[in-house]
């Protein structure tokens, strides 16, 4: 097994309606972060930090909003927001279920040619 792939990164996300209520996301992935990676991500998104998380598979955040409003709201809105890629620390590693390799997790942003809001039960 190469180097990197003994190391895991965590993908940094979060979900906030137009009140500025938020809730935060960690995604454990197999292979060692870099800047440059993150500046992939950052590239693919639009505005350098926001994706429709329907569109690569990723987990999204509403429900823990839902939670505290008692389901959707006028204020919800399509997109979450990217925050960073780190390096996990041991307890994600033993905590979080790892979500694939970072590589590929990487190509699904780059892979997207324009977000698409309609894959959001948000998009208004």
């Amino acid at each position: 097994m190469a180097k990197a792939e003994k190391r895991h990164s965590v993908f940094v996300y979060r979900y906030g309606d137009a009140d500025n209520v938020s809730t935060p996301g960690r995604l454990l992935l197999r292979g060692e972060c870099s800047e440059k990676l993150e500046l992939l991500i950052r590239g693919a998104c639009d505005s350098y930090e926001y994706f429709v998380a329907e569109q690569i598979g990723v987990p999204t955040l509403y429900n823990e909003l839902y939670e505290l409003s008692d389901g959707p709201t006028i204020d919800d809105i399509a997109f979450h927001e990217f925050l960073g890629l780190r390096p996990a620390t041991p307890d994600e590693v033993a905590s979080l279920t790892c979500r694939g390799k970072l590589y590929d997790f990487v190509g699904k942003f780059c892979s997207v040619r324009y977000w698409d809001c309609t894959l959001s039960p948000h998009c208004w």
